[in-house]
């Protein structure tokens, strides 16, 4: 007779134990995968020790539990790596998330979906380079608009030494152009270079994941899932466009920074990290700048002689009260004319933001969420749509409030701008990409391409544009637009959000590539944000940053977790949020750990309402020579909060 003990693969609340105790009559290996019931359920278990029942007799006799037995052996050999179950563990306790969720991670989906059984037959992991100490911490902030040659000589390096080196993209149309560019580079055997996807068929899958776990594929691109492989012995990691939000994990549970797990791995495996951009984050920056991280960057003293700001008041003055001004209208005029192209950059989609009536000063809003509802056009009939839970209603054409007839749409979005150029350039070619004309990424890339072979003189986009910034800039034959133009974005620098500058910063630097000439519509031209960004003073900017955030108890100086309670009932949500305020503070007092931590809330949700349940939230700060004092803090939050870990977003 054995005792295992198991992690269950499923979602437990973060303050109970994840392991829990089951008998088998045979011993199960260590890192076996096994089916066991929980309560009236069946789930997968990973199997975390087995032990011989004399060893643990008196422990099960204390016990003031019923023993279950093991149901059924899914897959009886080890399936993680010690390695990826160091990483796990560490994740869980990171981000405060059940450790079940996030072992499942480490598995192929044809192993979690029970469709076929895994044969992984990894080589034994006691090996030298396993016990032996690690080598102090290799991170290299590679700032520099051209980097490849710089990431070539570093691969080859470890591909010498016949080791594995793994290369990070935020997307994975990224991910895809750097297969032949790779291959075509390295005189390297194809067999031992993959690049991961997220469309693989179950035996392709587990026949790559056996592969790495082996040692047999060196080279591995993916995107953020290929952190989770079963490296043998990786000695280098590649994050490329390290400040992209696509690297942060935060649309599905667990949630997490790839960027922040990479790091770990990288530590964990005794390898080197480089993370490569054009422009770091605030973060990476200030690492760099206190030596934590080497830096590696290009002269950045030149001024951006090609960028115009126009004030949009002036406009105002003039009577001028299109969302264009005279001087953006004339010059695309010429553009067109010179059989030249243009981008434009707007934030949002639709036509309109909201709709409002000028009379009592009603707005549309979700009746699941109270968000108000965007405007969009269609061929037939327009529809007022919800971006949150896709709730869909017929624009009114009186006012529901005050029965009045002058309602109308105010706000911009792509849509808006599309249908403005049409007015001014009624026989040019104009094309848009947003997600409502482009859900997939086959109609984003057709739209791309079909502008980049001039099919149109104008392409109107959101920030999905910025996702093909390789795409536009590494072919010789295309030739870079004559335009690349702001709208507006005034909206996202007023956002109440601690990183919107910062994030506008990205934008801007970013959106410059798009063309030869930029320009910037604002109705504050006179923000440093701006003057920064045209005297190119970006290390001023990061700098000045820092010091609102050290101010303000904000990263990299503290460490931040947002706490979130859902309820369809508004009070029974504000009860709950105020009760578990009060436990945080009396945590804290009975600590006597007052100082160095700052608890902001408890308050109603940016969106109060969404997909008809009422959200409140907690802030919570800690500076960072506090953050071994958070699982005292934490033990005061009840099952049923959403808790995140520095978090992409505090709205």
């Amino acid at each position: 007779m054995y005792i295992i003990d198991v992690i269950p693969l499923t979602k437990l609340p973060f303050s109970f134990s994840q392991s829990f105790i089951y008998f088998s009559k045979q011993k199960i290996e260590k890192g076996a995968l096994v089916l066991v019931s929980i309560g009236r359920r069946e789930t997968m278990a990973f199997v975390e020790n087995s032990t011989p029942l004399e060893k643990r007799k008196i422990e099960i006799k204390k016990g003031a539990f019923v023993l279950k037995k093991i149901q059924k052996v899914i897959v009886s050999e080890k399936t993680l790596t010690i390695n990826q179950f160091k990483l796990a563990k560490w994740f869980s306790s990171q981000y405060i998330t059940p450790l079940g969720p996030v072992l499942k991670l480490f598995l192929p989906q044809a192993v979690i979906k029970r469709k076929t059984l895994l044969k992984a037959n990894y080589p034994s992991f006691s090996c030298a380079r396993q016990e032996q100490k690690k080598p102090k911490k290799e991170i290299s902030l590679l700032w520099r608009k051209k980097r490849w040659e710089f990431y070539k000589k570093e691969i080859k390096k470890s591909l010498t030494k016949r080791r594995q080196v793994l290369f990070l993209s935020p997307e994975i149309s990224i991910t895809e152009n750097l297969e032949e560019k790779i291959k075509n580079f390295f005189s390297y055997p194809k067999e031992k270079i993959s690049v991961i996807q997220g469309n693989f068929k179950t035996s392709e899958e587990l026949s790559l994941w056996q592969k790495i776990g082996q040692g047999k594929i060196k080279l591995i691109f993916g995107t953020r899932s290929a952190l989770f492989l079963p490296f043998q012995n990786l000695d280098l990691i590649i994050v490329d466009q390290e400040e992209n939000l696509a690297y942060e994990s935060w649309d599905k549970q667990p949630r997490y920074n790839v960027k922040t797990i990479a790091l770990k791995l990288a530590e964990i495996s005794g390898a080197k990290i480089i993370l490569g951009t054009k422009l770091p984050t605030i973060e990476s920056y200030y690492y760099a700048k206190k030596a934590k991280y080497d830096l590696i960057k290009d002269n950045l003293s030149e001024q951006n002689h090609n960028l115009q700001i126009i004030d949009m008041k002036e406009e105002t003055r003039k009577g001028n009260f299109s969302i264009f001004s005279e001087r953006l209208t004339g010059l695309l005029k010429k553009t067109v004319s010179q059989k030249k192209q243009a981008v434009l950059f707007i934030n949002r989609r639709g036509f309109s933001t909201v709709l409002l009536c000028q009379e009592c000063g009603f707005i549309s809003r979700c009746k699941n969420c109270e968000a108000s509802l965007v405007l969009h056009l269609k061929q037939r009939n327009s529809i007022l749509l919800c971006h949150h839970c896709g709730y869909k209603e017929a624009p009114p054409t009186i006012c529901p409030n005050c029965q009045g007839w002058q309602i109308k749409g105010i706000g911009k979005g792509t849509q808006k701008v599309f249908e403005e150029l049409k007015k001014i350039l009624p026989k040019t070619k104009i094309l848009r990409l947003d997600s409502d004309i482009a859900p997939c990424l086959k109609k984003q890339k057709s739209i791309i391409n079909d502008f980049k072979n001039k099919k149109a003189s104008i392409l109107v986009a959101t920030q999905l544009l910025l996702k093909f910034s390789n795409f536009f800039n590494c072919h010789s034959h295309f030739q870079t637009p004559s335009l690349a133009i702001i709208v507006l974005i005034d909206s996202m620098l007023n956002f109440p959000e601690f990183r919107s500058r910062e994030r506008v910063f990205q934008i801007l630097k970013k959106f410059q590539s798009f063309g030869k000439k930029m320009l910037l519509q604002t109705y504050n031209p006179e923000l440093s944000i701006f003057q920064y960004l045209k005297k190119n003073k970006i290390e001023d900017f990061f700098n000045e940053e820092l010091n609102q955030r050290q101010k303000f108890f904000y990263p990299p100086f503290a460490e931040i977790i947002r706490l979130t309670y859902f309820h369809k009932n508004s009070e029974t949500a504000e009860i709950e949020a105020q009760k578990t305020k009060e436990r945080i503070s009396k945590s804290l007092s009975i600590q006597g750990q007052t100082s160095g931590f700052q608890t902001l809330g408890p308050a109603p949700g940016f969106i109060p309402k969404i997909k008809n349940k009422c959200g409140w939230q907690i802030v919570i700060k800690l500076k960072n020579e506090k953050r071994k004092k958070r699982k005292e803090i934490l033990k005061a939050i009840s099952p049923g909060w959403t808790i995140e870990v520095n978090p992409k977003s505090l709205l």
